[in-house]
């Protein structure tokens, strides 16, 4: 007898080899794209890390029998590594670092899903396919619950001044758009070498086309708008590199000392800590000056102005909180206390930095503190707890004030803690602050400083809606002024992320951004997004900012996101598509297998779901 033939087994059945597995090629796209963000900051390979991602996309079937849960573990292995950082202050903020990483990796199996119903089912190219679903997921990311706009794709690139230019037409998301484009376009020219394919043929060389357009585009504008001089740059105002300046072309600008220590975060009562931060602070305030004497504003970070004297304010029926042992009148006398030393410090502080012996007699300076503090505010409903940020003159008066509008959450509130008190009593934060309702312009010099609090500066959209509204009330905003105390983060990757949002901000709207960070990155950004003075990542330093209008028009001053939105419509369509077919298939196929039954008999074929 001859040997038995075996037939080939189906091609569902030949086992996948490691490498082209749906689980290794996502952790390969995470694997090169945390390699594009700090601390390596490879910012080339995120131009290449879609790329395995592309594929799966254009492979008819995905390898193995879960292979969007394959996707969503490789993508949560990429945001615990990314997140780390997080984790460093308080052994509570492991489940936070957890659950915002399980959250957040489902936009990769949600990028792939979307973007292969508009390849497989639509026939979109994958050229365009791919950016529009990524982009949109993005904003989407940036806007849903509370919002997370942290590496973003875009901030891979905010070393490279001549891509991120676009950001003053799309936000950074545009600058998402043409990174997943040219990664898309790259992978098409590809051979998949999947056995599964739709398209096995040979490398094609057409998608060099829209990728080689995408970035002349970019970098052709970005040229263009760095060739023109910004108001105040060089002491002119808007003009193109040739043009010609006049006297009455010179601008206004403001010295501005940015005050840099290193005070981590410890969540222990310790009130000679507190102390201790606020001399360090002053210290280098008064080193500052001597060293500047023409300084116009000294800023600090969030918060290490509280010391143990924060800002306490009552309304005249105000709410006594029913834990607080003490009789109204008493409570109120003491609140008074309160109130009078704190303003004893204003005005030591206010006068002390602007009263000098020199020459055998005083002088005095004009030098404004943007400080920031706590504020505990004993309102008609209940107890309010502000982070604020105060503007402070010359005889120690607050001029300005500011109430962070966006906390933290989990750093600064805690998901249903308001309601449920319990929460709180196990967490290491007494309570949540209160958000502020509405943005402020601070003036001084004849300019308008627009502040923000921590985090505010890494979402787009609120930064944006801050400066529309000033700009609407007549007081548009000349610089941005963020404060943050970055103590939680002990030195990790959290403050290159939060660098990077900064310096998108700056391009969007086209306006100078100063950074007074504890613990963190201080800095001095134009508003092309070059950093024209920083401090070290994690040091002790004073930034001295010779700060000046920019003025360029912005387009994303005007329109904000709307580019961004018309790619989240395009994914709902396409998540609506999808949800439509799958119902198709299921139901109505059903229907239409039970009503043939009824009227079968011989010679009649019976359709099945799988006919249908």
């Amino acid at each position: 007898m001859g040997r038995r033939r075996t037939k080939n087994p189906p091609a569902s059945t030949v086992p996948t080899p490691v490498w082209r597995s749906t689980f290794v090629l996502s952790l390969i796209g995470g694997a090169l794209l945390w390699a594009a963000f700090a601390p390596l900051q490879w910012a080339w390979l995120a131009w290449f890390a879609p790329v395995p991602w592309v594929f799966m996309i254009r492979a008819k079937r995905l390898a193995g029998r879960r292979p969007y849960r394959a996707m969503w573990f490789a993508s949560l292995i990429f945001w615990l590594a990314i997140l780390q950082g997080v984790t460093r202050a308080h052994p509570l903020n492991y489940i936070g670092w957890v659950a915002l990483a399980m959250y957040l990796a489902v936009y990769l199996p949600g990028f792939v899903a979307l973007t292969r119903v508009a390849v497989l089912r639509f026939r979109i190219p994958v050229m365009l396919a791919a950016p529009v679903v990524w982009t949109g997921l993005e904003l989407l990311r940036g806007r849903l619950f509370t919002g997370f706009s942290f590496c973003l794709l875009a901030h891979t690139q905010v070393n490279w001044p001549q891509v991120i230019q676009i950001s003053d037409l799309c936000g950074a998301y545009g600058v998402s758009f043409v990174v997943m484009l040219v990664a898309a376009s790259l992978a098409r020219m590809l051979r998949t070498d999947l056995e599964s394919s739709i398209d096995p043929s040979a490398r094609v060389i057409w998608p060099l086309i829209p990728l080689v357009v995408a970035l002349a585009a970019t970098l052709g504008y970005g040229h263009l708008r760095m060739a023109v001089v910004p108001l105040g740059h060089d002491g002119a105002a808007i003009r193109t590199s040739n043009s010609d300046t006049t006297d009455e072309d010179v601008a206004a600008s403001l010295r501005v000392a940015l005050i840099q220590r290193v005070i981590d975060t410890k969540f222990e009562s310790d009130p000679g800590r507190n102390v201790d931060t606020f001399d360090q602070y002053w210290k280098s305030t008064l080193q500052a000056r001597e060293d500047h004497p023409q300084l116009d504003l000294i800023i600090w970070p969030e918060s290490v102005f509280s010391e143990n004297n924060p800002e306490v304010q009552c309304d005249d029926d105000f709410f006594l909180p029913p834990d607080v042992p003490l009789e109204r009148d008493e409570f109120f006398s003491r609140f008074q206390d309160r109130q009078r030393i704190f303003q004893e410090k204003l005005q030591s502080v206010g006068t002390g930095v602007n009263r000098v012996w020199r020459d055998g007699a005083f002088e005095t300076l004009d030098i404004y503190l943007l400080v920031g503090t706590e504020t505990i505010r004993f309102g008609a409903d209940r107890l309010h707890m502000h982070n604020s940020a105060l503007l402070i003159n010359p005889a120690g008066e607050i001029v300005d004030r500011y109430y962070k509008m966006h906390p933290v959450m989990f750093g600064e509130y805690i998901p249903l803690g308001r309601w449920i008190p319990l929460i709180y009593d196990l967490a290491p934060m007494s309570q949540g602050i209160t958000p502020g309702r509405k943005p402020e312009a601070f003036q001084l010099g004849g300019m308008t400083l627009a502040p923000s609090i921590c985090f505010e500066s890494s979402v787009p959209h609120l930064i944006r809606r801050q400066v529309v509204e000033l700009s609407r009330q007549g007081t548009s905003p000349d610089i941005l002024i963020n404060i943050t105390h970055d103590g939680w983060f002990f030195g990790s990757s959290i403050l290159e992320h939060q660098f990077a949002g900064t310096v998108f901000r700056a391009v969007e709207l086209r306006r100078p951004v100063l950074v007074a960070a504890n613990a963190g990155i201080s800095c001095w950004i134009d508003g092309s997004g070059t950093v024209r003075a920083r401090g070290p990542r994690r040091g002790n330093d004073v930034v001295i900012a010779q700060v000046e209008a920019d003025g360029r028009w912005s387009g994303y001053e005007a329109w904000g996101d709307l580019p961004a939105a018309f790619c989240l419509v395009a994914c709902v369509l396409l998540l609506l598509a999808s949800g439509v077919a799958v119902i198709r298939r299921r139901i109505p196929a059903a229907a239409v297998v039970e009503g043939a039954e009824c009227v079968s008999g011989p010679g009649r074929n019976v359709p099945t779901v799988t006919d249908v």
